[in-house]
């Protein structure tokens, strides 16, 4: 890809099932083609691994999401966190940043409408997320 700001994605979809694969993403200071990992969360508290988690697919609602410390994440990767329900609007996803980090000013994030998902980029100065 000679355009790193395009991305390129296939969509293939079956009657229950969407899979998208995704050419070329990158982060602010990643390379094109870096390798996204993606974690399927089941409910409940999930702590976000800081060196492996990039895609967090929540499959069961309610859930808390705890955040790793802005500082841990390698290359400031941005974080990706998805209702994967579409059940969040009557059961909510919470995202818990760090300690005394928070996410552009709020000590915690709520996706609170079915479908939704927010992606979080690391602050420069890792006070916390911006979205």
């Amino acid at each position: 890809m000679s355009d790193p700001a395009v991305i390129e994605v296939e969509i293939e979809q079956t009657p229950a099932i969407v899979e998208v694969n995704v050419a070329g993403l990158q982060g602010p200071k990643g390379d094109a083609g870096d390798a996204k990992e993606f974690h399927s969360v089941a409910g409940g508290i999930y702590n976000v691994d800081a060196a492996t988690d990039d895609i967090i697919f929540v499959t069961a609602v309610p859930a808390t999401i705890n955040l790793p410390a802005v500082a841990s994440r390698a290359d400031s990767r941005w974080i990706k966190i998805v209702d994967g329900t579409v059940g969040a609007g009557s059961n909510n996803i919470t995202i818990t940043p760090n300690g005394s980090e928070t996410i552009l000013g709020q000590s915690e994030w709520k996706i609170n409408f079915d479908g939704g998902e927010i992606t979080l980029w690391p602050r420069p100065d890792d006070a916390g997320w911006f979205i």
